[in-house]
């Protein structure tokens, strides 16, 4: 009996396994892949414009040995009827394979977060490559294929500018980290309101020895704020303290204040707490 139970299995083995066609996943090289690091979603008249951000090692000829040297920006954007359509058209254009398992960061376009976010949320959600810690941004009075293309520079991809901001946020504690699995939860809450840390880009003029250039400055300040699925303000600066300190998030920042003559002083946050005492009123 034993014998026979051995023999099944590997009976079943034998037959799905015939053929031409293997049953194993087909391996890809690292060097054909498309790994990107963010992703971009934004309103297009009717349709949606995706837009995404990768680090590609420099040839041999044109690297050094300085580390960011040996990396150079990547982009790629592609519209669709949805937002899976559109990353499939992504994949269609691209000579290398698109993947999007080490995504860190996920921007939404303000005109976009003013539909229905949800909609775009969903394919993350949902898509088998994606990881659910993905970090949720919206971007604050512009679209979301500005900071890939604008905010890179020549020491840092946007990925790690956005990295330094988050790392830094309990400097001020004026925002905080929301990922897309707690993100979901707040919408799936029909007693609260969702909220998503905001951006800005800042235009700034620099001069170098070629004249005057311009450079974006990336702000981090507050949380765009939803009423069910749509965009309907932002809370920022003392706001969006006050909105961490209730939640106790505050672990630090500056609390300027006007002494008896009228001077400012600054007071620095080095410890906070809070109790939420809920009262029925009828």
């Amino acid at each position: 009996m034993k014998k026979v139970i051995t023999f099944i299995p590997l009976l079943i083995f034998l037959c799905i396994s015939t053929g031409c066609e293997s049953i194993m996943p087909q391996k890809i090289e690292i060097n054909e892949l498309f790994i990107s690091s963010t992703i971009a979603v934004d309103k297009s008249d009717e349709n949606v414009l995706v837009t995404v951000s990768s680090k590609k090692v420099k040839p041999k000829e044109t690297s050094d040995n300085e580390g960011f040297q040996n990396f150079m920006a990547q982009s790629a954007n592609s519209q669709g009827a949805t937002i899976f359509d559109a990353v499939r058209k992504l994949q269609s254009l691209s000579r290398r394979r698109m993947f999007h398992g080490h995504v860190e960061y996920i921007l939404i376009g303000e005109e976009a977060a003013k539909g229905d976010i949800l909609k775009y949320l969903d394919f993350f959600e949902r898509d088998h490559e994606m990881r659910l810690n993905n970090v949720v941004v919206i971007v604050k009075g512009g679209r979301a294929e500005d900071v890939i293309y604008k905010a890179h520079t020549n020491e840092e991809f946007v990925s790690d500018r956005l990295n330094s901001l988050f790392n830094n946020k309990d400097s001020m504690s004026i925002s905080d980290k929301v990922d897309l699995v707690d993100l979901m939860g707040m919408f799936d809450n029909k007693q609260m309101a969702a909220y998503i840390p905001c951006i800005s880009l800042v235009k700034e003029s620099k001069e170098d020895l070629e004249g005057e250039m311009e450079e974006y400055n990336i702000l981090l300040n507050g949380f765009a704020v939803f009423k069910g699925d749509k965009l309907v303000g932002y809370a920022t600066d003392t706001t969006a303290r006050g909105a961490n300190w209730i939640r106790g998030k505050v672990k630090s920042g500056i609390i300027v204040v006007k002494d008896n003559d009228g001077e400012k002083i600054s007071l620095e946050i080095i410890d906070s707490g809070v109790d939420v005492i809920p009262k029925f009123n009828k």
